[in-house]
């Protein structure tokens, strides 16, 4: 599993998150030969160097499969480049789309700002459905 730690602060609170969780998550581990994915849980950068309670083995083949994994992931195949412009959004779900972004250069004069932000899915639902009874109040069950 990828134990990782986050450190930040949030809204003038520190936190310090400790989740271990496997890097992908079937929706029936018990069939993991025909299951769906469920989720992927990925991040080179993120990830923890600490494997507890891991033998030598299985680290060789942790890494074994990280270098595989990253190779399927990189193949020109499966990755999409995209180039913003100015004024350009970018919505997807974070736990569906695997995503990153290249190093990039600021030439004399230019500046870069990304924000983000992150939904939950039932707030998001929850808005449409408000939305829906406003619209349409005859249609609610």
């Amino acid at each position: 599993p990828n134990d990782t730690p986050r450190l930040g602060n949030r809204r003038e609170v520190d936190f310090f998150l400790r989740y271990p969780h496997p890097v992908i998550m079937l929706e029936d581990p018990q069939l993991w030969q025909t299951s769906r994915v469920r989720r992927i849980n990925y991040s080179d950068h993120h990830r923890d160097s600490v494997l507890n309670n891991v033998s030598a083995e299985q680290v060789k083949n942790f890494y074994i499969a990280c270098k595989l994994w990253d190779k399927m992931l990189n193949a020109p195949e499966n990755v999409i480049w995209n180039k913003s412009e100015a004024g350009d959004i970018l919505c997807f779900d974070n736990r569906r789309v695997l995503h990153g972004r290249s190093g990039f250069e600021l030439h004399h004069g230019d500046t870069r700002k990304l924000v983000g932000t992150y939904l939950r899915w039932d707030e998001i639902r929850s808005m449409a459905r408000m939305k829906a009874a406003i619209l349409f109040p005859e249609q609610l069950l």
